[in-house]
């Protein structure tokens, strides 16, 4: 009787939590459409200037299309070399696979502040400081995390005797790995393209390490509140909610579909 007398204060305690988290989040959206000039809820009534603003401003397009740009380049490539690690730690035995999965997983454990500095120290050398290819760059190692630990543990279950089996019917290492390993660890592969993609995206204390006058958004939200809180972040805010929550209902169909 104890854990169902128990479950009422349990979903409270969730639902509280959820609301913690959520409210500060769900905010913008009123604040967004502000009839003022400065961040605050609709005083006259609504008003969509500031979308309106958004849309109209080309550095505010540009800079979202810019990051838009080096987000994608950097996720595509930081899967691809994570899930190729993975795929020899999978493949490997011994302490390699230890010390891959240890130098790996190095940048997530590495405050951003000294891999800034780093970052800003190895990309001046190179002459790659304030280039879309030194964000770039910068942007998939901080990444290929997150693609590498979906990856292996989209590994872990699959069986290796599917691929001996390919293997014994006469399809070539290249031909089973494309026809039977990758669809089976294709869910782990689209989870680290999205984590490396929100990860760049997102990124801020590092671009402002290694960039000047290349202004992608996290740098231009940066601007918006340094003079004045621009209403127009709240717009941009707004936005990224709609779209993370878009994501997460195909995430879910997705899942469901495949499960079913």
């Amino acid at each position: 009787m104890a854990p169902r007398a128990a479950n009422p204060l349990l979903w409270a305690g969730a639902w509280l939590i959820l609301l913690f988290l959520f409210v500060p989040v769900l905010i913008t959206f009123p604040v967004s459409f502000t009839d003022t000039s400065y961040l605050s809820l609709p005083t006259q009534g609504v008003s969509l200037r500031h979308y309106q603003a958004l849309l109209a401003d080309p550095q505010w397009l540009a800079s979202a299309g810019r990051s838009a740009l080096v987000a994608s380049i950097s996720a595509v490539i930081a899967t691809l070399l994570g899930g190729l690690c993975a795929f020899a730690c999978w493949q490997l035995t011994g302490g390699l696979p230890g010390l891959i999965r240890g130098l790996m997983l190095l940048p997530l454990i590495i405050p951003h502040i000294v891999s800034a500095l780093a970052f800003r120290r190895t990309l001046v050398n190179l002459g790659l400081f304030d280039t879309f290819a030194g964000a770039i760059l910068a942007d998939v190692i901080i990444s290929m995390p997150y693609a590498f630990v979906c990856v292996a543990a989209s590994l872990t279950l699959f069986d290796p005797k599917l691929l001996q089996a390919a293997r014994s019917l006469g399809a070539s290492r290249l031909l089973a790995m494309r026809r039977v390993l990758v669809p089976s660890i294709l869910p782990g592969l689209l989870s680290g393209l999205l984590f490396s993609f929100i990860t760049s995206w997102d990124e801020l204390v590092i671009l402002l390490f290694i960039t000047s006058r290349t202004i992608l958004l996290p740098r231009k939200l940066l601007q918006g509140i340094q003079d004045y809180i621009d209403p127009s972040i709240a717009a941009v805010a707004s936005i990224f909610v709609i779209l993370t929550a878009i994501g997460v209902v195909v995430a879910g169909a997705y899942r469901r579909r495949a499960a079913a």
